[in-house]
């Protein structure tokens, strides 16, 4: 009993660290240092590595794997030729290509973790294609009234408690007067949006490969981690705007580039953890 809780618990300690170093490399790849995700990438290759020391035979299926390559291959062509910038659904759909051939592999460590990626990218881009990409077909732009009306009117709201000169002349844009007058829009990457369903795609991805979770503690960890999420967003742009207040737009970029992946791991990984473990 107490070897299958430690396997257990090696598993949620490796996902943990996992999903946090692709958390971190993804995030710094698009929006802040490249070296960094650099770092970030080669700590994660490592540890895998470290993991496919111990091998043993299990049923290879080629399909998957020419499945991956062929799904990693067509979004690198697709936003080559488009020219287009690369984004959080870019990263997770290539992390479920890596995941599909990674299932592959002889090691059962690594074959568990990318099943447990490659449930969590697919959940992930089912979400956004739901929450997102189907109401905006229709006109419906769902993520901009959270953007605006759970996100910016709040974030406003404090501040002005707390004293600082701040406004909302529009949708999903605060006015700053502090040290020199800003106008910030929220963006869609500003909503918490990304870490909402990356955190919930997690738990159900785990619910699903790794252990099977009681259906009243499920959603009550989903529900937890849908508050943390909010709440830690919320904090993470409550900073942004002060920093922007009392020290300029500069200045608020270079906090802006890290301090969401930073806010994430030191938040809602260990939250995630302590929820699955018990």
């Amino acid at each position: 009993m107490q070897k299958i809780k430690a396997i257990t618990g090696k598993h949620e300690l490796i996902l943990s660290l996992i999903v946090l170093l692709l958390i971190a490399s993804f995030m710094e790849f698009l929006y802040g240092s490249t070296i960094l995700g650099l770092v970030f990438l080669f700590i994660l290759i490592l540890i895998m590595l470290k993991i496919s020391e111990r091998t043993e035979e299990r049923t290879r299926r080629p399909s998957l794997m020419a499945l991956g390559s062929l799904i990693i291959v067509s979004v690198i062509a697709y936003n080559y030729l488009t020219q287009s910038s690369w984004g959080n659904l870019d990263a997770m759909v290539i992390l479920f290509g890596s995941s599909l051939i990674l299932m592959n592999t002889k090691n059962s460590e690594i074959s568990t973790i990318a099943r447990f990626s490659a449930w969590m990218s697919l959940i992930f881009i089912s979400s956004f294609f739901i929450l997102y990409s189907l109401p905006h077909a229709f006109g419906i732009p769902l993520p901009y009234y959270y953007g605006h009306y759970l996100i910016t009117l709040p974030i406003v709201s404090i501040l002005k408690f707390l004293g600082l000169k701040v406004d909302t002349p529009s949708m999903r844009i605060i006015r700053v007067n502090g040290v020199e007058p800003i106008d910030l829009k929220i963006e869609l990457s500003c909503f918490g949006w990304y870490s909402l369903l990356l955190a919930l795609s997690t738990v159900i991805s785990y619910n699903l490969t790794i252990k099977r979770i009681e259906k009243r503690r499920l959603t009550f960890i989903l529900l937890t981690v849908t508050v943390a999420v909010y709440l830690t967003n919320l904090m993470r742009i409550a900073i942004l705007v002060t920093v922007a207040y009392f020290y300029g737009i500069k200045t608020m970029m270079i906090f802006h580039s890290h301090i969401g992946w930073i806010l994430f791991a030191a938040v809602l990984i260990p939250i995630i953890y302590i929820l699955i473990s018990r």
